[in-house]
């Protein structure tokens, strides 16, 4: 059986031999629940299969294709009233220029182009409007003409809708707000949605990351309901466990593997009293595609295009202007800590900082804005519910990846030496790796301290130590990294273990101490070396690190900025 990895048609998937994971029973479940869904869901999810699956269910066109395609599926056994009974039409947003001398343009050629298509595929008698570069009058024109050439309600689905509006967002926010303000080209296209919905258009099925956008179209568009957060809804695209199980299964992996699984991939949760965490699916595929075509792991347990997507999305964190906050809490997530906050439907408006603060669309952009930003790109999920509030934490090993990264990178940024950051850590990674060297990775984790602010150091303890030495050696995929790491009930500072996939010639232990500086004496240095030697020996002694073979055990003492004790202890 084929594998769908990257595979975002229904129709091919379902004739060509792949597998999939049945989730038609959401169809159902959706119909019972409204006519006007928004479904945010991180990149790289499944958003765009899911709604090709609704494109192959509900378009008259495929109706004589419904055994073939659902009928072994759930809903092919639960078929409702509405299967096969619109025109769909179908609108992706990727691949619009952002360039704002173009991007109106390119918005306005995409429209008439997925219009031409819907024309042709139905044959209709409809001539789209080939000359306006305003897409909410080509809309209007075409709507207008649909009404008298069918007789047939319309089924809208918009994927990534927000796409190229985040990237506009990042680069020029001032531009973004003309975009979907008052007289805005995107805030009249969805104007048009809305005056036609219920009439010509009976349902809407919009897919996104973010409610950014539409948030700030306001009462441009407010008659979606965003469900991606719904409980009925948690587990409708994403893999559960019992679903993994099943997938390893079907490729006769070993059930072993669900423990890497576990730990890169599940994690996600998008309501608080949802039974079940998800996989994501993009990358569950990966790792099974490269198991099948090369009959073992894939050395990189992350999709390098799939990391690439996140770490784009990073640029959003600008949005939340209360830098010290923003630096905090990216702190605490790197480190492993929970945060506690509120996931909010909205988020914004965003206007300008300089805007009236009188207006009524200013809402500005709180803590809880940013936490549910995070939320919503696929960075920080819910962890359990707290009262009224829900604690967030890091959904797995491959998003914890994207923080320390990013926290690399703001660090080198502060210093204005980030075009150096890649090849520094790297080079001293390998170091390690290949020469069982530390000093580069001294030097990198003494510089990182040292480009912290004078005033970081009023507070400044052995947290930011061991946020330095994570962050670098999370840098190389060799190991599988962790602070707090809990043995025996008691908890090692950082450690550096087999990642299951590719062997390292050592393992590492770092037990890390720190003094101020006006603490600071050579009696009081050597104390802290023998408190971590002490520590040491006794995690030694467990079994969990007995298991572990060749590992070596690392004491380090901080005074402020400089690594004073970097010593491998033999025990």
């Amino acid at each position: 059986m084929k594998v769908p990895y990257a595979l975002q048609d229904f129709k091919n998937l379902r004739e060509q031999g792949y597998l999939y994971v049945d989730k038609t029973k959401y169809i159902e479940i959706m119909e019972n629940m409204s006519g006007y869904i928004l479904f945010l869901r991180p990149r790289r999810f499944g958003k765009t299969l899911f709604a090709s699956v609704l494109e192959y269910y509900y378009d008259i066109f495929y109706k004589e294709d419904f055994d073939n395609l659902f009928g072994e599926l759930y809903i092919g056994k639960n078929k409702t009233e509405s299967a096969n009974s619109y025109h769909v039409l179908k609108i992706s947003f990727t691949g619009i220029h952002t360039e704002k001398s173009r991007i109106e343009k390119s918005f306005a050629n995409c429209v008439r182009t997925y219009l031409m298509e819907f024309v042709n595929f139905h044959k209709l008698d409809i001539k789209v409007n080939e000359d306006s570069d305003e897409s909410s009058t080509i809309l209007r024109e075409f709507f207008k003409d649909y009404k008298n050439a069918s007789d047939k309600k319309i089924y809208l689905i918009i994927d990534e809708y927000d796409l190229f509006a985040n990237d506009v967002l990042t680069e020029d926010r001032e531009f973004f707000n003309q975009m979907t303000g008052k007289d805005g080209f995107l805030r009249k296209f969805y104007e048009v949605f809305k005056a036609y919905a219920g009439n010509t258009v009976d349902k809407i099925f919009i897919t996104g990351v973010t409610p950014i956008t539409l948030d700030s179209l306001t009462s441009g568009f407010n008659i979606v309901s965003n469900l991606g957060n719904h409980e009925l809804l948690n587990e409708m695209i994403g893999f559960t466990e019992e679903d993994v199980r099943f997938i390893l299964k079907k490729y006769n992996m070993s059930e072993d593997y669900i423990n890497i699984l576990r730990e890169h991939y599940n994690g996600y949760l998008f309501h608080e009293d949802a039974k079940n965490r998800v996989y994501n699916s993009c990358l569950l595929m990966y790792f099974v595609w490269e198991y099948v075509i090369s009959g073992k792991l894939p050395k990189n347990l992350v999709d390098a295009n799939v990391i690439s997507d996140y770490t784009r999305l990073t640029k959003l964190f600008d949005l939340y202007e209360d830098t010290a906050d923003k630096k905090e809490i990216i702190e605490d997530i790197v480190a492993g800590n929970k945060l506690n906050g509120t996931i909010k439907d909205r988020i914004g408006p965003l206007v300008k900082s300089d805007s009236d603060p009188a207006s009524e669309d200013r809402l500005g952009f709180t803590r809880d804005d940013f936490l549910s930003l995070l939320f919503y790109l696929g960075l920080l999920t819910v962890s359990e519910p707290v009262g009224t509030y829900v604690r967030l934490a890091a959904p797995n090993y491959c998003i914890s990846s994207v923080y320390s990264r990013y926290y690399l990178s703001y660090l080198y940024n502060q210093m204005k030496l980030e075009n150096i950051m890649s090849n520094e850590v790297d080079r001293a990674m390998r170091n390690v790796i290949l020469k069982h060297d530390f000093t580069r990775y001294k030097e990198v984790v003494e510089k990182l301290l040292k480009g912290i602010s004078n005033a970081d150091y009023i507070e400044f303890d052995e947290k930011y130590v061991k946020l330095m030495m994570y962050s670098v050696a999370r840098y190389s995929d060799m190991y599988l990294v962790k602070t707090e790491y809990e043995i025996d009930g008691m908890r090692a500072d950082l450690v550096w273990l087999p990642n299951q996939v590719i062997n390292a010639d050592y393992y590492y232990i770092f037990e890390v101490k720190y003094l101020k500086k006006k603490e600071y004496t050579e009696k009081r240095l050597e104390q802290e070396r023998q408190d971590a030697i002490e520590q040491l020996t006794v995690y030694a002694n467990t079994q969990e690190l007995k298991n572990i073979p060749n590992l070596r055990k690392y004491v380090v003492v901080a005074v402020k900025d400089e690594l004073k004790v970097f010593e491998e202890i033999s025990l």
